[in-house]
Parts: structure tokens; C-alpha cells; sequence
């Protein structure tokens, strides 16, 4: 064996490192936690029926270091313009042995995005503290109800130790538009 493959048998481990790091990760469920101000005028639920109360995220297979969840989402409003939604806080997705304590291993904060469903996700704005208005054309008395995807998307933490259960929490925060 020459020093070339002495070299290159050294050297092709190493670079598989991080691709054996990313894999090992584990995402725990993120509760979710959907609030509406006036229960009468709207009305959040998975799409086909149910509450919205836990997503996974997996591993995205283009983008070793992203994780991503999507679920489908009915929204319905009752003689009300829209409605606006916002996060209570960052969904950040921390390191179940490490609780909240400063220098914890966690995900980056989460991308969150509501959009109708057939809009291209891509030109549509991410959801924060401020809320996102969305109207529709609807005028009259009773229910309208309308179909959107919420995607969610993090990157992994880097750096050693990174393997193990992560988990978070995501509240949104619904109102009617009047």
C-alpha cells in the first residue's frame, strides 16, 4: 500500500463524520398548542377533522443539517374578514437532556409558515411574533373554511455531542379578523 492510500483511507472516515452525526439525532414530538381567541367566530383543526397537537420533524433528504414536519390545516371563520396568526415564541427544539439551562444543545429557531394550500411555500411569509393577516373573499353569514399547509423547518445543532432526543413546543396564536 503506498502513502496515497494510506492517506486516503485516513482521510475518507473523517469525511463521513458528519453525515453519521446529522442522522443520529432524534426528534422527539413537538407538542402543539393552537389558541383562538373567539371559539365561536373561528375554528383551527387538522384537515379532514381533529385537534392539532403534535408534530415530528424528519430529516429533510436535499439538506443533510434541515429538519422539516408538514401537516395540512382547516381554518374556519364565521362572519369575520380573515383571521391573523402569530407564535407566542420561537419554537426551538432543545436537547431533552438539557431543559432550558444556558448553553443547552438546540436546534436553530424553527421557520414557520402557514399558506394556503396550492400557494407556492417559497413566497410566503414566515410566521412570528407579529401577526400575519390572512383574508378571503367570503361574505357571507356562516361558516368559510379554507385549506393550508403549516410547514416547519430547523437546522440541527453542530458540534460535538449533538446525538439525542430533541423535543419542543409550538403555540399559535389565532384571532378572527372582524
Amino acid at each position: 500500500m503506498n502513502i496515497h492510500h494510506m492517506i486516503a483511507a485516513l482521510i475518507l472516515p473523517l469525511l463521513s463524520l458528519p453525515v453519521i452525526a446529522s442522522e443520529s439525532i432524534e426528534i422527539g414530538t413537538i407538542d402543539v398548542s393552537v389558541q383562538v381567541t373567539e371559539k365561536s367566530k373561528i375554528i383551527v383543526e387538522k384537515t379532514g377533522g381533529g385537534s392539532l397537537t403534535s408534530l415530528t420533524l424528519k430529516h429533510d433528504l436535499h439538506q443533510q443539517d434541515i429538519y422539516r414536519a408538514q401537516a395540512p390545516v382547516t381554518v374556519k371563520v364565521k362572519r369575520a374578514k380573515g383571521f391573523r396568526v402569530r407564535l407566542a415564541q420561537p419554537l426551538i427544539l432543545r436537547h431533552q437532556s438539557d431543559g432550558n439551562r444556558p448553553g443547552s444543545r438546540q436546534f436553530s429557531a424553527a421557520t414557520v409558515r402557514l399558506h394556503k394550500v396550492g400557494e407556492n411555500r417559497a413566497n410566503t411569509a414566515k410566521l412570528s411574533h407579529n401577526p400575519l393577516l390572512f383574508n378571503h373573499k367570503h361574505s357571507g353569514s356562516g361558516w368559510y373554511s379554507q385549506d393550508y399547509k403549516l410547514d416547519i423547518s430547523a437546522k440541527a445543532p453542530t458540534g460535538n455531542n449533538t446525538i439525542g432526543l430533541y423535543h419542543g413546543v409550538l403555540t399559535l396564536l389565532f384571532e378572527a379578523e372582524a
